[in-house]
């Protein structure tokens, strides 16, 4: 209807309001007007009116004629909504491509149901009916903190049993950018091809997908969307082949089997330069990438392209933890702070158990120091106890090798688990949480039980010389409580970021714990910690603390080449296809990833020796698998102990952990076999079990 105007004059203020009221208006002013102003008392009085009429107006209205862009009503919606700019709410895109009407209409009343159940006040449906869409948008302030847990695990399965759809979620203040962030919410559709049924893509699992989001022709974008709602894996990979306007390259793929020779041929070379011709490692690998590049057909350019891309991606998120590892284990060597560690848990276990007390320091220790350097450091402690009790060596170095072993696969910040958890996208907090009882589990089987097996019976003497390294004075060492304090600085903090997602509470120093919480921040903090309490306090200056650091960080160059070199072929395996290949052949095999996983790193690790090659190369090709897109946070933690632990087993000849203990024990090469590559496999086998019982939780 029309709105208009009533001007009255010669009555009483009382009387003017009920006359107004008589007249059911909108407004009304009760006060006198001046001539000059009438024209701006005019205009202010219908912008009430307006705004009035608006009101009367559902807030979902509003909304529609807001994203559709019909008027220009923020001040008004911000009002009805009861919202601004400090405000914060939520948003849940569902699209449910080429659906009828009737479906969509269906939806959106099952939706409607489900919040209601949840009691979620504030809800609004806005329907995008040409886009076969429609959103969701929460102003329940009181809910908000868990709204994605309550959307995720109690409403989106609802709605999966009434028709397919993918969604996306994210938050925003206020609604001044409403229609960017539907546009964001657009965006980020494509990765519900990855994710499992009833899954919310938000910004986290976007960015934790393996996989790129590439620009397409606008006029595909219906039969893109339908094709991800019928989980199409051929059709999808299609439109990942459409690249960027600013990508002139195009992706290579490789013929199947042309590919699956060239990268056999490239592993059997990698085996003969090692093992036969004695060539290093790095050498080794970069050879045998290019071998496989060329010989799957895989042009010059691009190959070279892709060595490149491999060692930047490859080292991106691996070289500070593994060069901060070595600063922080340099100094907890040197001052003493390991031996401490290893000589208070004896006293307290006392002799009898004292096996089960070196299996603990080196499990503690193993997350921090490089496998060697922790047996250099640590196995004197072994010795003297088997020359006190008389028993095999075995007895009791098995349980500090086997405690240092499953640190450094196991549990971060140790550089194998880092290395692999990188690779797969798995949170370190995650990690760390499964990593522990998989770790202590493995040091129990592979350390305290078959070091009472095989030192009762094989009898190894001690060797006559034992290490090159003399032992710091009791008086001398730092306290207990110092070190072990110190070192677990870095696995608190890590935790206490990872839990600051899921504990309400702790949203307001979120962002702090955050930061602290980086791996690499809490190193730092690890590493500040000790140069001042194990190396002030100890007596050490600023230039002694310089050369300790510099000469722990004197082994990481080659680590950091090895790991390197297997994610170039990581890279070019990926870049060819390899995934594309494996994927669909361990499917057919019937074969569980987590146990696929595991052959993958074993096989490898036989073949070269290199465990961080080993799980470089599974992880590699684990993560180029379209299917690992779809796997929980917590599958692909138990699918990274699978992959250690496989990287772990079977150490023999080929294998420089061999050499250095049958040195150092001055032990045969049988007994090494027998003690020693047991131990490892028994290592490898415990992290697969764990890992195939963790993923029946995820």
């Amino acid at each position: 209807c029309e709105t208009g105007i009533i001007f009255l004059t010669g009555y009483s203020e009382f009387e003017y309001a009920h006359q107004a009221i008589k007249l059911h208006a909108l407004d009304y002013i009760l006060k006198p007007i001046e001539i000059e102003n009438f024209m701006e008392v005019i205009k202010n009085a219908e912008s009430k009116i307006e705004n009035k009429k608006a009101e009367q107006i559902s807030p979902e209205s509003l909304l529609l004629e807001y994203v559709n862009k019909q008027q220009d009503n923020r001040e008004t919606l911000e009002r009805v909504l009861g919202v601004n700019e400090d405000i914060k709410i939520s948003l849940l895109y569902f699209c449910l491509g080429g659906q009828a009407q009737e479906v969509l209409n269906e939806m959106m009343y099952e939706t409607r149901k489900a919040l209601d159940v949840q009691c979620i006040q504030n809800y609004y449906l806005i329907p995008l009916f040409q886009s076969g869409a429609y959103v969701v948008l929460v102003t329940d302030t009181e809910k908000n903190k868990m709204l994605k847990w309550v959307l995720e695990k109690r409403i989106v399965p609802e709605l999966t049993e009434v028709a397919e759809f993918v969604c996306s979620y994210t938050t925003d203040y206020g609604i001044k950018n409403l229609n960017e962030d539907l546009s964001h919410l657009k965006e980020m559709l494509p990765y519900g091809f990855h994710m499992k049924k009833g899954k919310i893509i938000d910004e986290e699992t976007a960015n934790n997908c393996h996989f790129e989001i590439t620009e397409y022709p606008s006029a595909l974008e219906t039969a893109i969307q339908k094709e991800i709602l019928k989980q199409d894996k051929d059709k999808v990979n299609e439109v990942k082949r459409f690249k960027s306007k600013k990508m002139t390259e195009a992706v290579f793929a490789a013929d199947p089997a042309r590919l699956l020779i060239a990268a056999a041929a490239g592993i059997v070379l990698l085996l003969l330069l090692i093992i036969k011709f004695k060539i290093h490692p790095v050498l080794s690998l970069l050879i045998s990438a290019l071998v496989i590049g060329l010989g799957a057909g895989m042009p010059v350019p691009t190959l070279v392209n892709t060595v490149e891309k491999g060692a930047g991606e490859t080292l991106q998120g691996i070289v500070l933890l593994i060069g901060l590892g070595s600063l922080f284990g340099g100094i907890l060597e040197v001052s003493g702070g390991a031996q401490c560690v290893a000589q208070t848990l004896i006293n307290r276990f006392g002799e009898k158990k004292a096996g089960i007390a070196l299996g603990i320091t080196g499990l503690i220790v193993g997350t921090t120091v490089f496998f060697e350097a922790g047996v250099v450091i640590l196995i004197p402690l072994a010795f003297g106890l088997a020359k006190k009790t008389k028993k095999s060596t075995l007895y009791y170095v098995i349980p500090l090798l086997a405690g240092l072993a499953t640190g450094f696969a196991f549990i971060p910040p140790s550089a194998g688990s880092v290395l692999v958890a990188n690779m797969l996208g798995v949170d370190l907090g995650i990690m760390i949480a499964v990593g522990v009882p998989t770790g202590i589990l493995s040091l129990i089987f592979a350390g305290i039980l078959w070091s009472k097996f095989i030192g009762t019976k094989i009898h190894t003497d001690l060797p006559i010389s034992v290490s090159e390294i003399g032992e710091e004075e009791e008086a001398k060492l730092p306290k207990f409580s110092t070190v072990i304090l110190i070192i677990l600085v870095p696995l608190i903090l890590i935790l206490c970021s990872t839990l600051s997602e899921y504990i309400p509470s702790l949203e307001t120093i979120r962002p702090v714990l955050q930061f602290v919480g980086t791996p690499f921040v809490a190193l730092i903090i690890a590493i500040l910690c000790a140069m001042y309490f194990l190396g002030k306090k100890q007596g050490y200056d600023g230039e002694q603390l310089k050369k300790i650091m510099d000469r722990s960080l004197r082994p990481t160059g080659q680590i950091l080449l090895v790991i390197t070199g297997g994610g170039i072929i990581r890279w070019v395996l990926q870049e060819c296809g390899m995934g594309d290949i494996i994927g669909p052949a361990l499917e057919q095999s019937g074969l569980p990833l987590i146990l696929a996983a595991f052959l993958i790193a074993a096989l490898v690790r036989a073949s070269v020796g290199a465990a961080v090659v080993a799980m470089t190369m599974a992880a590699g090709i684990m993560a180029s698998m379209p299917e690992i897109a779809n796997l929980s946070p917590l599958y692909l933690a138990a699918m990274v102990c699978a992959i250690t632990g496989g990287a772990t087993a079977f150490s023999h000849v080929n294998d420089s952990g061999f050499w250095l203990v049958s040195s150092l024990l001055e032990i045969d090469e049988k007994t090494t076999l027998k003690s020693w590559t047991m131990m490892e496999t028994i290592i490898g086998f415990t992290g697969l079990i764990c890992a195939f019982v963790i993923s029946l939780f995820a």
